[in-house]
């Protein structure tokens, strides 16, 4: 109950701030493309620092980690009321979005913790439709507010407004932690676990492609949205909305799927989706259009995060959650510091929709050799943890 109503918050700031970051760097403050692709690359900068995280949630209680961290994001992001220009804007954002990184090892540790292995995946489906529903009420709400006042107004209100949310989850019990891992250098026990664990390597290096094309075309979609089919706030809002909703939706199905069919299952059908999305970029004649793909973003990403979530919990068994989860957010990291500034640089040399073409290639690749991985998982079903 306690992780839904932090859920909630989560959602509230969620769907009332990032879904207009890009539009109103580029429409607002004529951000380029390069500022733009810093804001995308932002949580995966975090993500870098994944390894250290994760060592401290291995020794360390982890709901403290997650408050601490949650609480700097948003009132960091408070301090867009004093941004003038679009590089204060996009270092004030960027740092918060930094921060906001640092939490995953910890929560998905938590995760494995609190809930059973057999329900885990409806249980922490339930818990994102709180937070997708939040959301969708937050980005309508929002885009309504952003034509009639400044957005120096409204996203640091609904930064503020929404730290209420980790103080109620800092209300949670948390469990006896678990036996402390032999200490480790915090990138050597990275590196450690995709050499130990060559399924857990291959599993990594497809859904490394996969997120690298996906993340390429995190600048441009506002770039494209706003030069090209002329989006305005209340557009992106609705967008949002209807994000959103497909997420809460589709979360229930692939929630009783992961439990049922397992998270690379899930995996291999975000990848499909994000695929789909990064196509239909490339060939969508006008805005109405981008109403589908907004609603297939949904159902992409609801599986996203479920699939990872879930993936890593499966590989890692009980002891090595968080080096595991940080071994995969240190990779997450790589490609979101590298993949927007690739794709911000295509826009030298070729259109937005050539370098949604070239996203959707690296996303079918990615899909693939997943289709390795899931027939290797499907022989060890029946298999207790390898660790």
């Amino acid at each position: 109950m306690l992780d839904t109503l932090g859920g909630v918050f989560a959602g509230l700031f969620m769907g009332g701030i990032f879904p207009f970051l890009g539009v109103i760097a580029r429409k607002e403050l004529a951000a380029s493309a390069l500022l733009i692709s810093l804001i995308t690359a932002a949580p995966f900068i975090g993500s870098l620092a994944s390894p250290l995280w994760a060592a401290l949630a291995e020794k360390r209680r982890r709901i403290p980690l997650v408050v601490s961290t949650v609480l700097a994001t948003r009132a960091v992001l408070v301090l867009i009321a004093f941004t003038t220009t679009s590089l204060t804007f996009s270092l004030v954002v960027t740092v918060g979005l930094i921060i906001s990184a640092f939490n995953a090892p910890a929560y998905t540790a938590l995760m494995k913790e609190i809930y059973p292995d057999e329900w885990r995946g409806r249980i922490t489906s339930l818990v994102r439709v709180g937070v997708t529903i939040s959301s969708m009420v937050a980005a309508a709400i929002v885009g309504i507010l952003l034509t009639r006042w400044s957005f120096r107004l409204v996203l640091p209100a609904v930064a503020f407004m929404t730290m209420a949310g980790p103080l109620i989850f800092r209300l949670i019990p948390e469990p006896n932690p678990s036996t402390p891992l032999p200490s480790a250098a915090p990138l050597a026990a990275s590196l450690s676990v995709l050499r130990q664990d060559s399924l857990f390597a291959r599993f990594s290096l497809a859904f490394f492609i996969f997120g690298f094309g996906n993340l390429m075309c995190g600048p441009i979609v506002p770039v494209f949205q706003v030069d090209e089919l002329g989006i305005t706030p209340g557009w992106v809002g609705m967008l949002a909305t209807t994000t959103a909703l497909s997420a809460g939706v589709s979360f229930y199905f692939w929630g009783r799927a992961v439990d049922s069919r397992g998270a690379i299952f899930c995996a291999l059908g975000a990848m499909l989706g994000w695929g789909s999305v990064s196509l239909g970029y490339a060939v969508v004649p006008s805005l109405p259009w981008l109403i589908p793909i907004a609603a297939l973003t949904g159902v992409s990403s609801s599986a996203t995060e479920l699939a990872v979530l879930n993936a890593v919990m499966q590989f890692a068994g009980r002891d090595k959650v968080p080096r595991y989860s940080g071994t995969h957010y240190t990779l997450l990291g790589v490609r979101g510091v590298c993949a927007p500034f690739l794709g911000a640089s295509l826009l030298e040399v070729v259109s937005p929709r050539a370098v949604f073409a070239i996203c959707t290639l690296f996303i079918l690749i990615g899909f693939l050799l997943m289709l390795g991985v899931s027939k290797e998982m499907k022989k060890r079903d029946e298999v207790p943890s390898h660790q």
